[in-house]
């Protein structure tokens, strides 16, 4: 669907809207086109949907049908992955510091494949799932990265070289390394770092511990859109290149029907973009030296700032926009009875602050936005806010979920 025919459905929604409740718009129609072009640049990669970017039923179902893989974090999400019946090679458990509870649950389910990256991980591991398939977790540096990992999972070379030691003395079986550039990687050049440094782990497994690995882990930060640019889809041909290259240097057998399975983790790749978030302005003030203008008209030229106030914030779906992991600025408002897509050119905006509706003064979207100036009960709308937004909504202060309208 076009930009037009979509916000023209916004614009119907929104006049149908009787009580100002936000919601997004969803368009699954996408992922077919999103995974062609997976298919079509990163052939040889298979995709592992990280399950935390959005677990919303519908579009885990959509991809269930495209037989793509799960990556999952915990009890809950591998849950949502064995309901739809996926097999289970193709369940990958990612997160390295797993609860016993949930342990149990990938063991009673048949799941096998899963990542650590330290000691304590390796013997728990031996206790509840002693037949487990086992990934390394190396640290890599994430220069470009709007989200880093390194800090809080990986491990170094050398460490890593220490537990495979203590899992050829267990007995236990390693298949594979793994990595994750972080979110919304814009340097292609740290997959082509991180695969040379899983090379070296191969070697060292294959030539000291009698390990025969097969399975590379490389992770997310891939993105449908470059949010700098986002009508272009030049940054993940790009990374897929950097990724094949790399591939074809240190792992010659990573070829389509090769030896060697890689698997990758993309979260905003495919859940990005499918959903647009309408929001409705319920309060605003104006100031003008921190003292409040009472109206704008008779002021103009004494405003400096508005605050608007809106039904989203961070304790629901704009959390993601404290973490960096989207950018929350607007594509179009809602005013004088129509829809305005946004754009540089606009004649008259005010710096303006936007809080979220919660008794909290964290609950605000970060900085200043330029907005022109609008009306209680005026609408405010963001493209591409599919990635960590439901995922992250909580019920705090007895605000609820946002609803979702779908596109036919």
């Amino acid at each position: 669907m076009s930009t037009l025919s979509k916000y023209n459905l916004i614009e119907n929604l929104i006049e149908q809207e009787e009580d100002g409740e936000s919601f997004f718009l969803g368009d699954l129609s996408q992922i077919q086109q999103l995974y062609n072009q997976w298919m079509e640049i990163l052939p040889q990669v298979e995709p592992f949907y990280a399950i935390e970017s959005n677990p919303n039923p519908q579009l885990l179902d959509h991809l269930s049908r495209l037989n793509i893989g799960f990556c999952c974090a915990s009890a809950g999400e591998l849950a949502l992955a064995t309901d739809l019946e996926t097999p289970r090679e193709k369940i990958l458990y990612s997160n390295t510091c797993k609860g016993v509870s949930h342990l149990k649950y990938a063991r009673d389910n048949g799941i096998r494949m899963m990542t650590f990256d330290n000691e304590s991980e390796i013997f728990k591991i031996k206790q509840i799932i002693p037949d487990a398939e086992m990934i390394i977790r190396l640290s890599v540096e994430e220069f470009g990265s709007t989200y880093s990992l390194k800090e809080k999972f990986g491990v170094t070379l050398k460490d890593a070289k220490k537990l495979l030691q203590v899992c050829k003395n267990l007995a236990m079986n390693v298949i594979g390394v793994s990595f994750n550039v972080g979110s919304n990687c814009r340097n292609p050049d740290v997959f082509y770092d991180a695969l040379r440094n899983c090379k070296s782990i191969f070697v060292y497994a294959r030539d000291e511990l009698d390990f025969n690995f097969s399975v590379i882990d490389i992770g997310g930060g891939f993105s449908s859109i470059d949010r700098e640019s986002p009508t272009s889809p030049l940054l993940f041909e790009a990374t897929a290149n950097t990724i094949k290259d790399a591939l074809d240097e240190f792992f010659p057998e990573a070829s389509i029907g090769g030896s060697l399975r890689v698997l990758a983790a993309p979260g905003h790749y495919f859940s990005e973009t499918l959903f647009t978030l309408a929001v409705n302005i319920i309060s605003k003030k104006v100031l003008s030296h921190d003292l409040q203008v009472i109206s704008i008209d008779e002021n103009i030229l004494q405003v400096e700032k508005i605050m608007y106030y809106i039904n989203e914030g961070f304790y629901s779906v704009l959390r993601c926009c404290k973490s960096g992991l989207i950018k929350c600025k607007p594509s179009a408002i809602y005013t004088d009875g129509k829809i305005h897509i946004l754009h540089d050119s606009l004649e008259l905006v005010y710096k303006s602050i936007v809080w979220g509706p919660s008794y909290s003064e964290i609950d605000r979207l970060p900085g200043e936005i330029e907005l022109p100036n609008l009306q209680v009960g005026d609408w405010i709308v963001f493209e591409n806010f599919g990635a960590y937004t439901m995922s992250g909504a909580s019920n705090f202060s007895g605000f609820s979920t946002t609803k979702i309208h779908w596109m036919n």
